[in-house]
């Protein structure tokens, strides 16, 4: 805790912020990309969904490329069914990513879509 209380929890608050909303606007900039989640005031998590690539074959390609994902349906099965959604993929971002680390993720996911494509 005095690790986070020197760095101030406003200022992980902040950036956190900033990384959502970057994250957002650069996944919402690639094709047939389903972001969910709210259109303003995002915190640094991003759900997403690739029509016809399950989110498992997401995370492993990620994987191999050096990117932590995680895919499923992350204990919220009832959402999922009123999505009409087997499963998503969520990238997650806090006070020690940057946005160069979003601009990769971003890479990695279009050379994903250009793999199933």
């Amino acid at each position: 805790m005095d690790y986070l209380d020197e760095i101030g929890r406003e200022a992980i608050h902040q950036h956190d912020l900033e990384l959502g909303e970057y994250a957002a606007g650069q996944l919402r900039g690639l094709k047939n990309l389903r972001l969910l989640g709210p259109a303003s005031g995002r915190a640094g998590i991003a759900s997403f969904h690739l029509p016809d690539v399950h989110a498992h074959d997401i995370v492993s390609f990620a994987d191999r490329k050096g990117l932590a994902l995680r895919g499923g349906h992350h204990c919220t099965q009832p959402l999922m069914k009123r999505l009409g959604l087997e499963s998503t993929t969520r990238a997650s971002f806090y006070f020690y990513n940057t946005k160069e680390e979003i601009d990769r993720c971003v890479e990695v996911l279009a050379e994903i879509q250009a793999f199933f494509g």
